[in-house]
Order: structure tokens, then sequence, then C-alpha cells
């Protein structure tokens, strides 16, 4: 029998010598065979020699997989946390050395007392959605991402610093607190995500100094933050986000301030402003109007949202997330879906927004396809157009329209304005 098998993977074994006899010291290590650790280069004794020495690569198609903590760490932190900080400068040493961006992150609660800047590709998995909690300790911006392409799937973005019922809030007015879960200054992509409880926005897309377009958001939660659920500002456009679902946050559930607009579809909201667009007075609740940036007394016969406070109709002890209104205090119109961008073509397709009574606010150039929003009721049979002045005329197209004076228009190529007239 030979001393070695072509192809095998063992390197010890029982043999039997050239008589049939069992070696007597029961094992022998095999030279010529293929294992993990044999990188040396095979060099054939016969004509015929099948077997070959070869590197095998332990890899999973060709894609690093990181192993950053062991079964005990990972318990420990199921159990109270664990300090995240090293485990994330493991994985950024090891991606360097790999020239690779891809990791897995393993699930548990891991803590930061200070903001993750990402600055670099980086493509990172958690096993689960929502099964891994990054929950920072301090007053501070959870994620800063400054490098284009940045992914992020199935994790918890956290504070604690805000309150889970909505019941508390930081002090500070919607924008001007600075503390966000992901303040994202480039493109980036992320799902099965929920970022919760910062004093600040939730995400904060911010194109104001920075080019952040073709942004993505698919499947994320943003619940209980101080400013608003999601906020798009400045050179941040032709994003998409897909199913956000933005509820009981202090400003709006989704406000679009972006350059040239966004898409929106099948995204919800619920039960926001409730900590600068509503307020307990005199055993009453009231949310603000469209037009509030007032001081003034919150007064039970203002009804209309063109005033500056809306009698909501609730009476009794004041509620959690309500509070008391103070003199002096900025109060804020925010409702579920808020567009302010002038030049800004957003569209909303099948949204829903459930905000007790407050309607959207948007300007000219948003369209909203199907879906629900609040007072203006269910879209499902409509498509909403804003109010707009006479466009741009555009050789070859025609552009339907609404005007301020509540009349529907149609202009043609040529730019000749017709009234659309209903017998």
């Amino acid at each position: 029998m030979p001393d070695a098998i072509a192809g095998s993977f063992a390197k010890t074994m029982k043999i039997r010598d050239a008589e049939g006899t069992v070696t007597t010291s029961g094992t022998t290590t095999l030279e010529g065979v293929i294992t993990t650790d044999n990188t040396a280069v095979y060099v054939p004794t016969a004509d015929y020699h099948p077997a070959t020495k070869k590197y095998v690569d332990n890899s999973t198609g060709g894609v690093s997989v990181l192993t950053l903590m062991d079964d005990t760490q990972i318990e420990d932190s199921l159990n109270g946390g664990t300090d995240g900080l090293p485990v994330w400068n493991d994985m950024l040493t090891e991606l360097d050395k790999s020239d690779d961006n891809y990791a897995v992150w393993p699930s548990g609660l891991f803590l930061f007392d200070d903001t993750l800047t990402v600055d670099q590709l980086l493509i990172l998995r958690a096993p689960n959605a929502y099964a891994t909690i990054f929950y920072w300790t301090t007053d501070v911006t959870g994620l800063e991402l400054t490098t284009a392409y940045s992914s992020w799937d199935g994790f918890t973005i956290k504070s604690g610093i805000g309150s889970s019922d909505g019941s508390f809030y930081p002090t500070a007015f919607p924008g001007t607190d600075t503390s966000y879960g992901v303040h994202a200054k480039v493109k980036f992509e992320m799902q099965r995500c929920s970022i919760r409880q910062w004093p600040g926005h939730g995400i904060f897309i911010d194109g104001d100094a920075t080019t952040a377009n073709v942004w993505h958001l698919n499947q994320v939660q943003t619940f209980y933050n101080g400013g608003e659920g999601l906020r798009v500002r400045g050179d941040a456009s032709v994003g998409s986000a897909i199913g956000v679902d933005s509820k009981v946050n202090g400003g709006a559930g989704i406000y679009d301030l972006s350059g040239k607009g966004n898409a929106y579809h099948g995204c919800h909201t619920s039960t926001n402003g409730r900590q600068w667009g509503q307020c307990c007075h005199g055993g009453k609740y009231y949310q603000a109007g469209t037009a509030v940036d007032s001081t003034t007394e919150p007064l039970a016969t203002m009804t209309s949202w063109d005033d500056e406070w809306k009698y909501t109709g609730f009476e009794g002890v004041p509620k959690a997330g309500f509070p008391a209104w103070s003199s002096g205090t900025e109060y804020r119109y925010c409702p579920g879906y808020r567009v302010t961008g002038a030049n800004s073509y957003n569209v909303f397709t099948g949204c829903y927004d459930e905000q007790n009574g407050s309607p959207i606010s948007v300007t000219a150039n948003t369209t909203f396809v199907g879906g629900s929003t609040g007072t203006e009721g269910s879209n499902k049979d409509a498509v909403l157009l804003s109010e707009t002045t006479t466009p741009t005329a555009i050789a070859n197209y025609g552009k339907v329209y609404c005007k301020s004076d509540n009349k529907l228009y149609f202009q043609d190529g040529a730019g000749v304005e017709h009234e659309v007239a209903f017998a």
C-alpha cells in the first residue's frame, strides 16, 4: 500500500506497511496530501501522480467574513453590553489588512460613548434585522458618514438620552440639537435598521456643504427622536425611501428640503410633532398650525389650519408627550410629511399618514399618488398636484398643473396656457 492517498484531506491516519501490518505507532503523518496549512509546491516523483499539494482557501466565495468576537464575548454582550469601540477598531484594522470592505458583525448590545466616523468604504451586515444594537451612552451623534457608498443592514442605532415612550425629549428646538442618529454627508444605503431616541434628527441626510445625492433607505424605522424622523437637506436629491416608518418624533415625520427632490414609496408616519408641534394649556390640547412662529396664547376658537393653533378637542389631564404651553416658546408645524424646497420635485407614492387630523404640508412641484395623508383623506383614486405658477414651456411637451386661483390648466409645447373647463 502506498504511503499517501491521492486526493485525501486527512493528514494523520493509521496505515499498514508493505507487508500489510498496522504500524505500531498507531498514527503516521502523511506527506503529499491536500491540507489547509500546506502551501508548498508539489514535485511529482513518478509518471502518474494525481495528488498534488495545493493551498486550500478558507474564505467564502473570496469574501472575507470577520469573526470579531468569540461565543463567550457575544453571550456577555447580551447580558448587559460590551464596549464596542475595541471591536470596531479591530474590524477596521482587519479590513485594512485584507484590502476588503465587507464585514459581518455579531448579534448583541455594543456600547459607545463617542461618534463613529465612517471615512472609508464600508459594507456592514448584522445577522438579522435589528439584532445588533449600537447604543450610545453620551449626548453625541451616533454615525457620521463622510465617505460615499457606506452600506448598513440589520442594525439598531440607539441613544440612551431619549425615552422609548416619547414622553421626554431634549429641550433644544428641532434643527438646533446636533446629536443625530445618522448624519450622512455623502451617498449611502441603509436597510432593515432602526434609529431611536436621538436628541436631534433620527436620520439627517445633509447635502448643505457636500454632495449626498443618490441615497437609499429600505425598511428603516425612525422612532422617538427629538427632531425630525428623517430630514433631507440641500444637495441630497435623487434618493429613494422605501417603507420608511417614522413615528413619535419631536418634529415632522419626514421633512424634505432637498434641492431637486427625492422619491418616497410606501412610507408611514404617525404621531409626530409631539414636542414642538403641540402643547397642553388649560386642560386642552392644541396642535400648531402651518403659520405658527409665535408665542401667543393658544385659543380654542382658532380652528383653521391657517391660524396659529388648532384645538384638537381632547381634554383632561396632560398626556405623555404633550408638554405644557410656555410663553416665549417657539412652536413649529410638524406634520407627517413636509416639503419646503421651492425647486424640489418630490414624488410620494402609496404613502400613509396618521397625524390625528394634521394635514401634510408641501410646496409646489410635489406629487402624491395613492396612499392616505391625514385630513386630506384617501388618495387611492386621485393624484395630488401642488399649486404652482405658470411653468416654463418645453417644446414638444404638454404640462398639466394647478394654480392658486383653484383652477386646472394645460400648457402646450408652444407655451400657450389653456384653462381646463368642465361643462
